[in-house]
């Protein structure tokens, strides 16, 4: 049997379509913010979740829920992005909201960065062979500069949960440079003679607070805060209806 010829056919190749430069922009800033975002979550988290600050309490997805903090707001100004962390549980499953409540002022005087930490209330939810508690206090924060961010911490002396004195505490952190963002983070710890109880149950940690000492900055937060309020909603007058009574 004689075979078949087969027709040759011509192909032809779509050639593939050159992004618009708008295009190429918005890819190009879509990196670079997610590139941001990452480095920042990133220092945020290994600098908490160093051996000395918050170690095992630390949990595995925290990276990912600042990640998530983060791409909650547009942009990739890092005093904006460090806001959407203000008040967050280092471990969800074991809030420091749950042992008491706090609260902090931050201020910037010459050299020196002073935190003020005043208890609302003695630990909660405690242990039953929990008798006293103390507290960590650390500070990040960030000069103008691209720099990384430093870091350092300052605790207070054990402390009767018993006692009805409610604290008030005054740390001060050498600062010799311009700083301008800050973050400040608490940590709780309960124990007995001494000794911290060996549970997470047993301590709390949270992102208490952040700030700048950029008044430029503050004003502009102030600004957008009050434009993302929810607006009241005008109710509608109702037009008065005219009554009349029975005639008889």
């Amino acid at each position: 049997m004689a075979a078949k010829k087969r027709k040759k056919r011509s192909y032809s190749r779509k050639g593939v379509p050159v992004k618009s430069e708008k295009v190429l922009r918005a890819l190009n800033k879509h990196n670079s913010r997610t590139k941001q975002l990452n480095k920042l979550a990133g220092e945020i988290n290994t600098i908490i979740g160093s051996k000395e600050y918050a170690d095992h309490f630390k949990p595995r997805n925290f990276y990912h829920r600042l990640l998530k903090k983060f791409r909650q707001t547009p942009g990739n100004h890092r005093f904006v992005l460090l806001n959407q962390l203000k008040g967050m549980e280092i471990n969800e499953i074991n809030p420091l909201q749950k042992l008491g409540f706090f609260t902090t002022t931050v201020k910037k005087i010459k050299n020196s960065i002073e935190v003020s930490l005043q208890e609302i209330t003695h630990p909660q939810d405690v242990l039953r062979d929990a008798t006293a508690y103390y507290y960590d206090v650390i500070l990040l924060f960030w000069e103008k500069s691209k720099q990384p961010a430093q870091h350092a911490m300052q605790g207070t002396h054990w402390m009767n949960i018993e006692d009805s004195k409610l604290h008030l505490f005054n740390f001060v952190f050498e600062n010799t440079g311009d700083t301008t963002h800050w973050l400040l983070c608490l940590h709780q710890i309960l124990g007995n003679n001494g000794k911290r109880e060996e549970t997470m149950k047993a301590e709390g940690m949270q992102i208490l607070n952040v700030g700048s000492f950029d008044k430029k900055e503050l004003a502009l937060l102030k600004v957008e805060e009050e434009a993302a309020k929810p607006k009241p909603v005008v109710k509608e007058k109702m037009k008065e209806v005219k009554r009349v009574g029975p005639v008889n």
